[in-house]
């Protein structure tokens, strides 16, 4: 499994576009990928934005998990 770039996130926060949500669910959907827990799936290959895997995580309900993996390049 690929896991985000330590830059990437650092990206995230210089860009003042960006909500604070946004970066919240980011950290988030970091966090869990990053403690092995899940690991959620996204049917494209290394053209993943951030934003669209925030929208795959906002869009799970509560325990809802897929275990397959995940990568941003």
């Amino acid at each position: 499994m690929k896991l985000w770039k330590s830059n990437k996130l650092k990206d995230l926060l210089k860009n003042k576009a960006m909500s604070s949500d946004v970066i919240s669910r980011y950290k988030k959907a970091k966090q869990i990928i990053e403690s092995g827990k899940d690991a959620f799936v996204s049917k494209y290959d290394c053209k993943n934005t951030v934003g669209e895997v925030i929208e795959l995580y906002s869009h799970l309900k509560p325990g809802e998990s897929k275990q397959e993996s995940i990568s941003i390049c």
